[in-house]
């Protein structure tokens, strides 16, 4: 990617923004850029801000949005299918009887 000299970028749009004082809900993260542990309703860290910025960062390269999804399902999908790689057992396991989650990475609801 090419900036020119002195050419700033910004980041905004802190709708989803939280403060480390207050409880986190799911509710955090522009739903294309959520990361596995957000969309299952994971604890969370700081480190959800690097999955999104990873993803806006490979949008202004390609120009087009990497989880272009409305449904959890999908969004499940597609990262196990870009990343190549399955959700993790334990983070399958945490979802604390949530049973569609489950279904849906570990392929008995169409997962990958």
């Amino acid at each position: 990617m090419y900036f020119p000299r002195g050419m700033n970028i910004r980041l905004i749009d802190f709708g989803s923004a939280v403060n480390n004082t207050r409880p986190r809900t799911s509710l955090v993260c522009t739903r294309q850029y959520r990361p596995p542990e957000v969309i299952m309703g994971l604890p969370w860290s700081a480190s959800v801000d690097m999955w999104s910025a990873g993803c806006i960062l490979l949008e202004l390269w390609t120009g087009e949005t990497l989880f272009r999804t409305h449904s959890t399902r999908e969004h499940l999908q597609l990262i196990e299918y870009i990343t190549q790689r399955r959700i993790p057992q334990l983070m399958i396991e945490q979802t604390k009887g949530c049973v569609y989650i489950r279904d849906v990475v570990s392929g008995d609801g169409g997962g990958m």
